[in-house]
């Protein structure tokens, strides 16, 4: 933009300025007037240079942001406590950068070399990751700044210059690849447009699976045959690699038929359906589909068989399982047991009626109540105790009948004992009696006892 087209953001502030008028304006109280000013591309270097030391940090930003700012002007703004001022002066250099011959750019560069090393450590990671924008394809910057900036905390930063910097040669990135840079920054390295073999094995002996990935899918990176051995090695625990591995140019037999014995067989298709590969290795492709076919054939009937014989195992010891319950319940509702054989010597002396079973209920003595309703049922001990302990509301309501006990103490047995909720419960009807018919209940117990 020139001078006559320039339209001044005050009244105040001509477009065409005399150096007289500039430095009565820098003088100015009015921020307003200073900021118009430090804007205009036609204000004196001397004058834009005593601006950059304003205590107004809009009129600071605006000489960040004039292109005419000369290059000490700007080193000072490198060291401004404002971010926003040094982001703006970044921004600047990436925004100008393009619009400079070459031989102008260079010498941009070589006068603010301290500038921006400055800004390659900025505090600000925006302000860092603008300036590793604009330098990333300028292949006279010093090194030292560009390794600076590839080997930034932040992958945003170092990204861009390990991926196009021309200023590194194969030994400065192996070196970067040996630091174990921030996560990414091998991935970075791995989509340049050339990397060497020596280079891509760097990158395969750092074990960074992703920067891997991303090799492979690299067209130009060129990889020797003992390093895709090496990725060959790990590739079937690593999924990710397998379409880009069956996709890479230049494949080797070799390589083609040990990918056939592990991609899926979608990408063994693609597999075989590309043109670059001669009549041997198609048909060592084809002979190893189908031994890997009837591998997993018989692999598949292997884990059939395995898999009913672990099914007939565990039906067996859930088998043995019960047995061992049964039999331990059966020790349990013993009659040699010292509690059934005191309910029964109180049956024969007459002493056992519902108010002394009601009291052991209270009591929470339960194996007394069980031995009392088997005494009293004329009923297997062992079948009371495993009914009484089962969510079988109408068995333990026909033995609480057989009993001769109350439908109010059965309902008592199937809340406490049983453990059955409201719904499944066999209550009395409304004037205290049986809810279920007699013949009813002799058939349930003819069941249970059969």
């Amino acid at each position: 933009m020139t001078d006559q087209e320039f339209i001044p953001s005050h009244p105040r502030v001509p477009a065409r300025l005399t150096y007289e008028q500039a430095r009565d304006l820098a003088a100015e109280d009015d921020p307003k007037i200073r900021k118009a000013l430090a804007e205009h591309p036609a204000t004196p270097p001397e004058i834009l240079y005593f601006l950059a030391k304003d205590t107004d940090i809009d009129i600071r930003r605006a000489v960040a942001c004039n292109p005419n700012t000369p290059r000490q002007a700007d080193l000072l703004l490198t060291s401004d406590e404002s971010p926003e001022v040094r982001h703006d002066l970044v921004n600047k250099i990436n925004r100008i950068t393009p619009d400079l011959t070459e031989d102008k750019r260079k010498a941009v560069y070589e006068v603010t070399v301290q500038m921006l090393e400055l800004l390659a450590v900025d505090q600000v990671v925006r302000v860092r990751q603008i300036l590793a924008d604009a330098i990333k394809d300028l292949p006279e910057v010093p090194k030292s700044l560009v390794h600076q900036l590839a080997t930034d905390a932040e992958l945003i930063v170092a990204e861009p210059v390990l991926q196009f910097s021309p200023v590194f040669n194969d030994a400065d990135l192996a070196d970067i690849i040996h630091q174990k840079p921030v996560q990414g920054a091998i991935s970075a390295i791995s989509r340049r447009a050339q990397l060497s073999a020596d280079l891509s094995e760097a990158i395969v002996d750092s074990g960074d699976r992703d920067a891997i990935g991303h090799l492979l899918e690299n067209p130009r990176a060129e990889i020797n045959e003992g390093t895709m051995n090496t990725i060959l090695d790990q590739a079937p625990c690593v999924p990710a690699w397998h379409g880009p591995l069956v996709s890479r140019p230049k494949l080797s037999s070799n390589a083609a038929q040990r990918l056939a014995s592990f991609v899926a067989m979608n990408l063994l298709d693609q597999l075989q359906q590309r043109n670059d590969l001669d009549d041997d290795t198609l048909v060592a492709l084809t002979m190893a589909v189908e031994k890997r076919l009837a591998d997993e054939a018989k692999a598949a009937r292997e884990e059939e068989k395995q898999k009913t014989w672990e099914e007939e195992e565990a039906e067996r010891e859930a088998a043995e399982e019960e047995d061992e319950a049964e039999n331990g319940a059966e020790d349990e509702w013993s009659t040699d047991d010292e509690e059934f054989q005191h309910v029964q010597t109180l049956h024969q002396v007459g002493g056992l009626d519902a108010d002394a079973i009601d009291e052991a209920f209270d009591e929470d003595r339960k194996k007394f109540v069980i031995a009392a309703v088997a005494i009293l049922a004329d009923l297997p001990y062992g079948l009371i105790g495993k009914t009484f302990g089962r969510p079988q509301a109408r068995e333990i309501t026909a033995i609480c009948w057989k009993a001769g006990l109350s439908p109010h103490f059965a309902r008592r047995v199937q809340m406490q004992y049983a453990r059955i909720d409201q719904k499944g419960l066999v209550s009395p009807k409304p004037d205290g009696s049986y809810s279920l018919t007699e013949p009813a209940m002799k058939k349930i117990l003819f069941g249970l006892q059969g």
